[in-house]
């Protein structure tokens, strides 16, 4: 998928839509199973098709993944932009895993992550302290759904913090 991406640099919404239709239905089927990717990203998303309409897309790379019905995960594990609050903590869940879809939602809407720095650090800092990158191509596409009042919600509302979800 990052290879689409790079072509492309951002994706029409309805295409966007579409595949991320299909991998959330892929994290309801591991969630049902109790099993925690830990490194959804771009590089992790097989396209079957560059150039038609509707691609197929297929989860791989699952060595990170673990059975959350074992409570703990052990080490913190992943791609530092797309980590959620939580991982950064030590703490894994399905949730993690559809943060880290938002991520890949954002970017391939935009072509450009929410959360980006110079170093892993910087990157992992903009998560915690909830310094989302709302700048660019993304709100243009977005106006019309109102994405003044998101991007405002977002930095004030407590109900964004992982700790309250």
């Amino acid at each position: 998928m990052f290879k689409a991406l790079e072509m492309w640099k951002q994706f029409q919404e309805s295409d966007a839509a579409y595949i991320m239709k299909q991998l959330l239905g892929a994290l309801s089927y591991c969630q049902t199973r109790n099993v925690v990717h830990r490194d959804i990203k771009l590089e992790n998303i097989l396209v079957d098709a560059l150039v038609e309409s509707k691609r197929n897309v297929k989860i791989i790379n699952f060595s990170n993944a673990i059975n959350i019905s074992n409570k703990k995960a052990g080490e913190i594990v992943g791609t530092p932009n797309y980590m959620a609050p939580e991982t950064i903590e030590g703490e894994f869940s399905s949730k993690s895993d559809v943060w880290s879809l938002g991520v890949m939602a954002y970017v391939l809407l935009s072509g450009e992550y929410p959360f980006d720095g110079p170093t892993s650090d910087d990157v992992l800092y903009k998560i915690k302290d909830d310094e989302c990158n709302f700048d660019g191509n993304f709100l243009s596409n977005f106006y019309t759904l109102n994405s003044k009042n998101m991007e405002e919600n977002f930095r004030r509302s407590k109900r964004f913090n992982y700790k309250n979800a």
